[in-house]
């Protein structure tokens, strides 16, 4: 008996949405299968994420996630920013101590 000579036929990466397949061991001579492949799961979610823009009390934000096998993105909106909860005590702010709404200010006008 000789042995096949092989190669993989019919491989294909699993995405996020879609699972994939590991691909058939095939003869190259007699175009035989010689071990059927298996399913690859998929893996259900978006590998890395951007912030676009970021949320603001005044705006909606958008945040990209992008699939690093498929390349597919998907752009997402973040909802603005509704309540910001400021703690009853004083905040310490560059080693000195700020008023509350001092602080609030001084965020608003660097966003």
């Amino acid at each position: 008996l000789k042995a096949h000579n092989t190669y993989i036929k019919d491989y294909k990466a699993a995405t996020c949405g879609a699972a994939g397949y590991t691909g058939n061991t095939v003869c190259k001579t007699c175009n035989t299968v010689v071990k059927k492949g298996t399913t690859i799961a998929a893996t259900g979610k978006h590998k890395t994420s951007t912030i676009i823009t970021p949320a603001t009390t005044s705006a909606n934000g958008k945040v990209e996630y992008k699939c690093s096998v498929c390349k597919k993105s998907v752009v997402k909106t973040i909802a603005k920013i509704k309540t910001i909860t400021i703690p009853s005590t004083s905040c310490v702010y560059s080693g000195g101590y700020k008023n509350r709404r001092l602080l609030l200010k001084q965020a608003a006008a660097e966003s």
